[in-house]
């Protein structure tokens, strides 16, 4: 549909607003296959390599994110070499129509997962509506496990649009640096946190992930301030090589997120509860990061002011950890969930 869309020049402001509902709606429903994915991938996989294989949920995001930088990198290319029309942007979005029917036929033709099968071979199936209501349930009656989920939610999602969407753009507007310099930037880092995405995935297999992701949380909040320091006053090879040190961290904590927070609900209602929470606390966190940020660079001319927002975002996860580093899901009564839904 953006493909399509018609140009500001032929219907105005309206374009714009299409635009934008477009985008939204387009980022809200691959978040909801983010969760379902990692969930069926986790339970067709042993327990001794679920991270390894939960991993490659991430694989997905962050090869997407890293997809889209070559290719906004080779458009912007050739429109600057005017090898395509101005419009060739469009190309881009209507390639996307080829993959529709080939998602579609994955979506309906695999099987459901054993682990579903068998937690759901002896009860009665279940309204979508009931558990959506158990989920809810469980969310409050958990509220310690939830928020330390959310915390961990707030890291990623800090991660993502700091290092991957503020930081560039600032390059660009503050720093001066061109569109193609910071797309290799981009593409550097992101290309070494999809290597090493199913390293971390399947070292959290024989360390834990708790252990991991403190260390991560750690890490974070000690290479923040150098990092944005470094891109408010350092030179352009100094910024490469700090974005390539802040992706190791990086690259572990999206390896091991997903599994994770997967891990911490019941089979039963773990697609919807998990949802609700990794799309809230990420939708949420979008709007106000940017709005944040914007009110940073409006009252003071610190650049790495923004910083904070990660080292304290760190932090909270960090202590959230403890009210999770024993909980798995085969230990959050699932029984009585069980028993809650047969009733």
């Amino acid at each position: 549909m953006i493909g399509f869309l018609p140009g500001y020049q032929s219907i105005g402001i309206v374009s714009t607003i299409m635009f934008i509902f477009f985008r939204i709606a387009m980022n809200f429903f691959v978040g909801i296959e983010y969760v379902n994915s990692v969930t069926y991938l986790l339970e067709n996989s042993d327990k001794q390599s679920r991270g390894f294989f939960g991993s490659w949920g991430a694989i997905g995001i962050s090869g997407g994110y890293l997809a889209a930088s070559i290719v906004a990198f080779s458009v912007s290319y050739l429109l600057t070499k005017h090898i395509i029309p101005d419009w060739g942007w469009r190309f881009v979005f209507l390639f996307s129509i080829i993959g529709v029917p080939f998602g579609i036929w994955i979506r309906y033709s695999i099987p459901e997962s054993l682990e579903f099968m068998v937690n759901n071979a002896s009860t009665i199936p279940i309204k979508k509506s009931l558990i959506f209501k158990k989920s809810i349930l469980f969310i409050i009656t958990h509220p310690k496990q939830c928020l330390a989920i959310s915390a961990l939610a707030l890291v990623g999602t800090c991660l993502s649009y700091i290092y991957y969407i503020y930081i560039p753009l600032t390059l660009m507007s503050s720093r001066h640096f061109s569109h193609e310099a910071v797309l290799v930037l981009n593409i550097s880092a992101l290309s070494l946190v999809v290597i090493l995405i199913p390293i971390f995935g399947k070292l959290s297999d024989y360390y834990g992930r708790a252990l991991l992701f403190k260390i991560i949380c750690m890490f974070v909040a000690l290479l923040s301030l150098p990092f944005f320091w470094a891109s408010a006053y350092s030179s352009y090879v100094t910024i490469l090589l700090v974005s390539i040190l802040i992706s190791i961290p990086s690259a572990c904590f999206f390896s091991i997120y997903p599994t994770f927070l997967i891990e911490n609900f019941p089979s039963r209602i773990r697609c919807t509860a998990a949802s609700l929470i990794h799309q809230i606390v990420c939708s949420l966190g979008l709007g106000i990061l940017s709005l944040t940020m914007e009110y940073f660079n409006s009252v003071s001319n610190r650049p790495y002011l923004p910083a904070y927002i990660l080292i304290v975002s760190s932090l909270f996860a960090y202590v959230g950890l403890n009210y999770l580093s024993n909980k798995a899901s085969s230990t959050i009564n699932i029984e009585e969930m069980k028993a809650e839904v047969n009733n």
